[in-house]
């Protein structure tokens, strides 16, 4: 596996998003230099197979967002989605129809429910709206888990179980 991580803090002006987003901003610029730069720059420089079975995209808090709307936005591009406390506010609607359980391998959403985890009200609203889509996903609640490194490690070390691993009809 490569793993290829960028820094999420992306400055853009608006109107230079990604296509299909609207603007430039924020998760819009992440998802832009995404696909036009760092995908493009890591295959150039490794050895990846180019197509959505083959990649994964996951990130925490900030970066769970911006995986998240990238993921499920360019489902041909990743079939192993997972956020991890994402960042998710008014990203309900990131799935419309069944396009995902026909797509997505996996699409794992997981948030610590501590009083002091702020993300977790939004993560639940997501993962309500994914169910009553019907949308198949992983729903990872850590009990009294809180906006930190130590529900993060569990998440990824669960997400990297399960991604890339084809299910037996058995």
């Amino acid at each position: 596996m490569i793993v290829v991580m960028p820094n999420g803090t992306i400055d853009a002006k608006a109107g230079k998003g990604a296509k299909g987003a609207k603007g430039g901003k924020g998760g819009d610029a992440f998802e832009n230099e995404l696909l036009n730069d760092i995908m493009p720059t890591a295959e150039s420089r490794f050895p990846i197979i180019k197509d959505a079975e083959h990649r994964a995209i996951a990130g925490l808090s900030m970066g769970g967002g911006q995986a998240l709307r990238a993921g499920l936005r360019n489902m041909d591009k990743f079939a192993w989605v997972g956020g991890f406390s994402s960042a998710l506010f008014g990203a309900n609607n990131l799935v419309t129809n069944d396009d995902a359980n026909k797509k997505l391998k996996l699409l794992y959403v997981a948030c610590g429910d501590s009083p002091d985890e702020t993300l977790f009200s939004a993560n639940k609203n997501f993962h309500t709206s994914l169910e009553k889509l019907n949308v198949k996903h992983i729903w990872n609640v850590v009990p009294n888990g809180k906006h930190d490194y130590n529900v993060w490690k569990n998440d990824l070390y669960l997400f990297s179980q399960m991604i890339f691993v084809e299910k037996s009809n058995k």
